[in-house]
């Protein structure tokens, strides 16, 4: 499940939310949180090394267990994004998701904003969930509304 959009603190409540929701629901403590924030290509590949490690590595006494991409900053056009190496993996990781058995095993990304059209959000789209969180803008009507309506009640 890929939980993504422009407004940061929805995007990080609601993939808190949801990675409650199923440690709770699946038990067991082989759940990992993979800090995604990066600031570079190459601790992105880092980063994307360690989740297919976590991928592939069985939770223990036969249980479930939830991985958390955790605030990834490289699904967008960040600089780190654009890179050659990172673009490749993550085409790589894509297919694997495809692939992949999910059967004791959940998948958690939470990022900002995601180039929708590169592979790997595609392929989270037809294989996943993906639940895109939009900031409010000064042109959103129920933002103006409510705003006003909190002026008269101050």
């Amino acid at each position: 499940m890929l939980v993504c959009g422009e407004d940061e603190f929805a995007v990080k409540q609601r993939a808190k939310q949801i990675y409650q929701e199923w440690t709770k629901e699946l038990g067991g403590m082989d759940h990992e949180i993979l800090d995604a924030s990066v600031s570079h290509s190459g601790e992105a590949l880092k980063v994307l090394a360690r989740l297919r490690e976590a991928l592939q590595t069985l939770p223990f006494f036969g249980t479930a267990k939830v991985i958390w991409l955790k605030d990834c900053n490289f699904l967008g056009d960040e600089r780190a994004a654009t890179a050659q190496a990172v673009t490749e993996s993550l085409v790589e990781l894509a297919q694997e998701l495809k692939d992949f058995t999910w059967e004791n095993v959940r998948l958690l990304i939470s990022a900002g904003k995601v180039d929708k059209r590169k592979v790997f959000h595609k392929t989270l789209d037809k294989t996943g969930t993906v639940e895109s969180l939009a900031g409010c803008s000064a042109d959103d009507r129920d933002w103006a509304d409510q705003a006003e309506a909190w002026g008269r009640t101050a």
